[in-house]
């Protein structure tokens, strides 16, 4: 991805939208091929959309594929035009420890001590990688 976006540095939005299809069709390929379905009939399927529920679950379903797959993708792709893949995940290896950050400041969760131990494993491992080492 780091070397297509590279060579074409336009083309964000499209390697988004492949990235996208391949993994819906992934998931609907998975789902038709495995016992994991518990739907005998895919008319069973539209039961979710109507009811009082059905708001939440067309909620749920935009909320998950627009913004936390195709955006993020999107993000991913954007700052692969820039950044390397070895930075790129050095940065995406911190998302366990804002995640954690951000539900202790907005939803008062508390952490037990393994908790802080491995953001403290993590955030050392970063700066461990990206420490220059003078070897070059």
């Amino acid at each position: 991805m780091e070397r297509a976006l590279r060579r074409f540095p336009n083309e964000a939005p499209r390697l988004t939208a492949s990235m996208i299809l391949a993994t819906a069709l992934t998931c609907v390929l998975y789902t038709v091929l495995s016992d994991a379905s518990s739907l005998r009939d895919p008319s069973e399927l539209l039961s979710y959309f109507s009811g009082d529920e059905s708001r939440v679950v067309v909620a749920a379903l935009l909320w998950t594929g627009l913004v936390t797959t195709a955006l993020t993708s999107y993000l991913e792709a954007l700052a692969l035009k820039t950044l390397t893949a070895a930075e790129t995940t050095l940065i995406y290896s911190t998302e366990p420890v804002w995640g954690a950050g951000i539900a202790a400041v907005v939803y008062g969760e508390s952490f037990g001590f393994s908790a802080r131990v491995g953001a403290v494993f993590v955030l050392a491992g970063c700066l461990f990688a990206s420490w220059d080492w003078g070897d070059d």
